[in-house]
């Protein structure tokens, strides 16, 4: 499941909630702006479909959001069980550390 929560700065949280039952970290994406709903959530099923196939964020990674766009992450895997906002480890990204590329 992908929820967006609000932020005080006008942008959005993006987290995904549920991966622990697959043994899988949850993703967490901060600094949304308002606009850029589409973009993230395309991001964030790209990061739950590659983490469904295996994957293990130990570094930048490349994702093909679409046809036409790229982007590169970079990952940070934080958290732990009793983590309130996610009761799982999660991968911390940034928006504005996401470099989006056309493909």
């Amino acid at each position: 499941m992908i929820l967006s929560s609000p932020c005080e700065d006008g942008t959005l949280w993006f987290h995904t909630r549920g991966m622990r039952k697959f043994g899988r970290p949850d993703i967490g994406l901060t600094g949304v702006p308002q606009g850029e709903t589409q973009r993230a959530v395309a991001l964030l099923n790209q990061m739950i479909y590659v983490e469904a196939l295996g994957a293990v964020f130990t570094r930048s990674v490349g994702l093909h959001l679409s046809e036409c766009e790229t982007c590169v992450v970079h990952p940070e895997l934080t958290g732990d069980l009793e983590d309130p906002g996610y009761n799982n480890e999660h991968y911390s990204l940034r928006w504005e550390e996401c470099e989006f590329e056309d493909a």
